[in-house]
């Protein structure tokens, strides 16, 4: 009950700030990162929602290091995040600063809900086949791991599970 009251009133706040202050919206912190950035990192969709539904060209925004929302989201394997962002952006950037897309980032951070929900998205799966800035597809980074460390052998399975959804 206590985590519902305080994203609701992170939510506020945030529909306080766009109404008062709207450009601090842009604003980065020392990391780089917008409020957007940060509701994505966390997977704030009531701060989200907040947000894009008093300015949308807010899902649009890239950091200065070359981040776009749906990579920041796919980073951590927040599914509802990149949800809402496509509801309200439905051509929200996909590709870093290094020419990843948010598969090849939810694939190299082992986050299959992520890569599960790109495949099955009709808004993203043009992805499936985009290579990266060297050539390489989220398939060819799948099957670029293959580790027999004992330490690894969750996220070897994990690996297995993203390699398995995207053939």
């Amino acid at each position: 009950m206590r985590n519902h009251v305080w994203v609701r009133f992170l939510s506020v706040i945030a529909k306080k700030v766009m109404e008062t202050r709207p450009w601090l919206a842009r604003q980065e912190n020392e990391s780089k990162d917008t409020p957007m950035h940060m509701a994505a990192n966390q997977d704030s969709v009531d701060v989200l929602s907040a947000l894009l539904e008093h300015d949308r060209s807010l899902g649009y925004l890239i950091s200065t290091n070359g981040a776009p929302l749906l990579c920041t989201a796919a980073s951590h394997g927040h599914v509802d995040a990149a949800r809402v962002l496509l509801k309200h952006c439905p051509d929200a950037p996909y590709r870093n600063a290094e020419g990843s897309t948010c598969l090849h980032v939810a694939v190299s951070s082992v986050k299959t809900e992520f890569v599960k929900f790109v495949l099955g998205s009709h808004q993203l799966q043009h992805l499936i086949n985009m290579a990266d800035s060297r050539g390489e597809t989220a398939l060819h980074l799948a099957n670029a791991y293959d580790s027999d460390d004992e330490e690894e052998e969750v996220t070897s399975k994990e690996k297995k599970k993203i390699d398995m959804a995207l053939r």
